[in-house]
Parts: structure tokens; C-alpha cells; sequence
């Protein structure tokens, strides 16, 4: 059917934006896809605005294919098209003139489609640009980003693969540069071992990094990381408990408590008792016993006389007193005492071969521990002694050695002594 179009017809929209009139002159009729030209002065702030020219009736308008309007669509100058079949008025295009204040630029909006000669015009401090103009900023944007964010991982790590050494040379090709050429920060796995420039032998898994541009076989320019140090677990099946280490193997290890057991065993706690032209050497006494055990000392500090049934007291200070005073005593933590020696220097030229008693008072001198009873102090010589095997349980509290002298053929004019109880 031929459209009925009245060339030039166009009317002024009245009425409200959502309810729009207008008249025609010529009047028109609604036959099918009659189309008119309205002059919208408020736009549409519904989705079905309806339109009644003339007085027809009010009809909806919709986009082509009865599709709803958006709000807004109806403004400027507007060309509508009724469809019969459908009672409705469509909207072809609505079309917007702008001009520029200076008058010199002039665009059309038509259904949001923007139509203007040239690249871009300054409209209002507002750059309004066609898709030409548009699209080559945006490119140029896109390229100057892109320029940027290479600029920012220069130099940083780039994995370029595997690499074998066997060639004794470093990568000279498949670097991250044009044509690739080597960039710094190319890094290359070893695949096959050898040794590069100056020696550098390498492992499979270890890695070679550029540190230039352009590195060559300069191996200053290069880094080199292993990664093939390791280590092998050990089998705990091959932990062995026993205590005296009879294995002899070069596989099997030794538990905390076997290693304790065994290095327990090894440390001599037996001194053999007797007469020496010299006294032991405080290594000895050390190795079979401080080790092991804590020890408190008790001494004379000046050569002392031993008189007939005299009763002589040990502490840290001053000499042997015949009683057991205060600054005699010597305080100790609770334990358990293991073994006892002496040490006993005479100066002088005279001495008795009698027998006399030594003792351990501890608990305060409520308990005592009856070390000897055949004590000898002999003329010119060191005397030592050492009582093992013990185990007797003492508190908190001071103890002090007493020697009890016999009735003596001869008396020793110059005696010192030192005596150590060893506690566990």
C-alpha cells in the first residue's frame, strides 16, 4: 500500500508530555502507515506516552515493531507513522538540531546517532568528537598505555623455557626481545648440565638469568641460581636403641637415649684408693667426676697441727676448728651424695701412720656419713683418697667434714686439707 504522506504537514505538540494532542490542517485520517511530523515541546516521561491528533483517539506510540519507548525518546522534531493493524503510532526518528553558540557547527541527533562533518569542535569547554576523531585518540591512548606498562616490567623476571648447557655457551637466541635477542631479566631452566663461560658448571633444574641487554658469553652478565641442592631423608628404620652402640655401623644412628646411655658408660667413676708421692692431677679428679656431678669443696687455708684425739671441722674459710661453728658449715642443695675425695699435703718432717676417723655431717649436723676410720696423715708427702659408691640422700641445709685424730706416736706440725663431696 502507498503511504499517504501530506508533504510539509506538521503540528505542534499540545496537551502534556504523556498525553499528547495536536491538529492537523489539512485534518488527517488514520488509514495505515499514515506519517506525520510532530514538534515535541516537553519530552516523554513515561514508556507509553499516547498521542491523539485531531481528535481521532488516543493512540500509544511505540519504536518500530511496537517496541516500548524509553523515557525521553520523544523530543525535537519527531516523525510518526500509525499502524492500523495495531491501533498504534510508531516512532521513525526524532530528530534534534543543535548549533554551536559561535553558529559555525551544526550536528543532528537522530536516534542517537550523532551526525557531524570534521574531527572535533569546542563546544563549552566541551570536547564533542565524531567516531573518526574518537576512534584515534582511543588508539592512541591504547598504544601510549600499552608503552607505559612495558616500560614498567623492564628488567624483571620473563621465563624463556628450557635451555641446555651442553653447548658450554649461554642463550644467545629466544630472548624476549625483538627477533629474540636477550633482554634483561630472560630466564632459562637448565634442561642438560655443563659448564658455561668461566668454569660455571650447572646442574639440570638450575637457572640462568640475564642481567643486560644483550648479555652474550660475558659471565658477569649473567646470574646463576641452583636449584638442585637437596637432601635425602633418613630411613627411621635405621634408628638404633641399643645403649652400647654394638653395631659399629655406618647406616645406622643412635637414638637421644642410646647416644646418653652409651656416653654414660664411658665415664669412669672408679678411683683406685692408696698412697701416691703425688696427688692426682685436677684433670683426673675432674674427668672421673665433675663432669657428672655437682661438687662442694671444703678446705684448710693455712698449715695446720694435729693433736692427740683432736676433733678438727672443714669448711670454705679460716682453719679447722674444734667444734662445728657456723663459719665451718657449708651450705648445700638437696641430692644425693655419689662419691667422696681427699687431698691431704704434709710439710711436715714428722707424722704418724694411725689411723684416725673422717666423716660427712649434712642436714645441719642432724645426719652423719662415717667416710673412714683408718684415716693415715703421713710425713712429706700427699695424701689421696677418693670414697665412690655412695648414695646417700641429704636436704637443703649445711654440711661440714670432722676428722677425729688418734692418739699419735708423732704429730704432724703442717697439714693442709681439701675435701670435695660430690652431689647428684
Amino acid at each position: 500500500m502507498a503511504n499517504k504522506l501530506n508533504i510539509g504537514l506538521s503540528a505542534v505538540a499540545t496537551g502534556t508530555a504523556d498525553v499528547i494532542t495536536a491538529t492537523y490542517s489539512p485534518a488527517i485520517t488514520l488509514t495505515d502507515r499514515r506519517i506525520v511530523v510532530l514538534r515535541i515541546t516537553t519530552p516523554n516521561t513515561t514508556t507509553t506516552p499516547t498521542f491523539n491528533p485531531n481528535g481521532l483517539g488516543a493512540k500509544t506510540i511505540t519504536k518500530n515493531n511496537g517496541v516500548a519507548l524509553s523515557v525521553g525518546d520523544l523530543q525535537g522534531d519527531c516523525i510518526l507513522m500509525y499502524d492500523l493493524a495495531n491501533t498504534r503510532w510508531e516512532l521513525l526518528m526524532a530528530k534534534v538540531s543543535l548549533v554551536s553558540p559561535d553558529g559555525t557547527h551544526i550536528f543532528e541527533v537522530n536516534d542517537n546517532e550523532i551526525n557531524a562533518t570534521g574531527n572535533a569542535f569546542l563546544w563549552n569547554n566541551d570536547d564533542v568528537a565524531t567516531q573518526p576523531f574518537a576512534s584515534s585518540v582511543a588508539q592512541t591512548a591504547e598504544d601510549n598505555a600499552k608503552a607505559y606498562a612495558e616500560s614498567l616490567v623492564v628488567g624483571l623476571w620473563d621465563d624463556r623455557g628450557s635451555f641446555s648447557a651442553a653447548g658450554g655457551a649461554y642463550p644467545s637466541t629466544g630472548g624476549s626481545g625483538t627477533a629474540g635477542a636477550i633482554k634483561k631479566g630472560d630466564v632459562w631452566t637448565i634442561s642438560v648440565a655443563g659448564t658455561l663461560p668461566t668454569g660455571q658448571v650447572v646442574e639440570v633444574g638450575d637457572l640462568v638469568r640475564a642481567l643486560v641487554d644483550t648479555p652474550g658469553n660475558t659471565q658477569a652478565n649473567w646470574a646463576i641460581t641452583q636449584n638442585n641442592i637437596g637432601y635425602t631423608a633418613e630411613n627411621s628404620a635405621n634408628k638404633d636403641t641399643d645403649g652400647t652402640l654394638a653395631s659399629n655401623s655406618d647406616t645406622k644412628y643412635a637414638s637421644q637415649k642410646a647416644t646418653k646411655t652409651y656416653a654414660d658408660s664411658k665415664v669412669t667413676q672408679t678411683i683406685t684408693n692408696g698412697v701416691t708421692d703425688k696427688a692426682p692431677s685436677e684433670d683426673v679428679v675432674y674427668d672421673a667426676l665433675a663432669l657428672k656431678y655437682r661438687s662442694e669443696q671444703f678446705f684448710t687455708t693455712s698449715n695446720q697441727s694435729v693433736a692427740d684425739g683432736g676433733v678438727y671441722i672443714f669448711g670454705q674459710t679460716g682453719a679447722p676448728a674444734n667444734v662445728a661453728a657456723s663459719a665451718s658449715k657449708v651450705p648445700v642443695l638437696a641430692g644425693t651424695v655419689v662419691a667422696v675425695t681427699t687431698e691431704v699435703f704434709s710439710a711436715s718432717t714428722i707424722g704418724s701412720t694411725e689411723g684416725g676417723t673422717l666423716k660427712l655431717w649434712y642436714n645441719d649436723g642432724a645426719a652423719s656419713l662415717t667416710l673412714a676410720t683408718d684415716f693415715q696423715v703421713s710425713a712429706n708427702r700427699s695424701f689421696f683418697r677418693a670414697f665412690t659408691g655412695l648414695s646417700t640422700a641429704i636436704n637443703d641445709g649445711n654440711c661440714y667434714i670432722e676428722y677425729t685424730a688418734p692418739t699419735l706416736a708423732t704429730n704432724p706440725t703442717a697439714i693442709r686439707w681439701m675435701v670435695t663431696v660430690y652431689i647428684r
